[in-house]
């Protein structure tokens, strides 16, 4: 009797603990935990522009062919953290938005005069973490872009032709 008991006991503090920890992780996180990866996605916004940066200052029309493959080895996909987004003919079909976020921010970016978009919200990935993300417009601002990408025609910094996302999961 003592052992059902205990073994009641138990089983009804494990459940009870897992409702507590299932309630905790549905909570949106606080404006703390949102901001301190809003700062780490600002570091790293800062190392992706400065790689692109660098690529272009490498890129020329006799090494072009390189430089994609090396700029495609950073942006490659397998990074849920970073993703360039377009719609011109990118060099890459994946690189078309491929959820509501990627769809807005492109929108935004093309559309609206290179507007960035950021939002707060679950991982879709199946994980369910709570994620921050942010969007940077790009335009065809520097001469380099056009050695990799013909169809941006000549530069043209108003030109909006996609984005680079980033992705930070918000953890306690």
């Amino acid at each position: 009797m003592k052992i059902t008991r205990f073994g009641i006991a138990v089983a009804s503090l494990i459940v009870g603990m897992g409702a507590v920890m299932s309630a905790h992780a549905g909570e949106r996180p606080t404006q703390a935990k949102i901001d301190y990866a809003k700062g780490i996605a600002q570091l790293l916004q800062n190392e992706m522009i400065a790689a692109l940066l660098q690529e272009f200052n490498e890129t020329t029309a006799a090494n072009a062919a390189q430089g994609k493959v090396a700029i495609s080895l950073i942006f490659n996909n397998q990074n849920p953290a970073i993703r360039l987004i377009g719609t011109m003919s990118p060099l890459d079909p994946r690189n078309a938005p491929r959820d509501r976020f990627e769809t807005t921010a492109l929108f935004k970016a093309v559309q609206q005069n290179g507007t960035p978009y950021e939002s707060v919200e679950r991982s879709q990935d199946g994980n369910n973490e709570w994620v921050y993300r942010r969007s940077i417009p790009l335009s065809n601002f520097h001469p380099a872009c056009v050695l990799c990408h013909t169809s941006f025609g000549p530069q043209n910094a108003s030109e909006w032709v996609g984005a680079l996302t980033l992705r930070v999961p918000i953890t306690d």
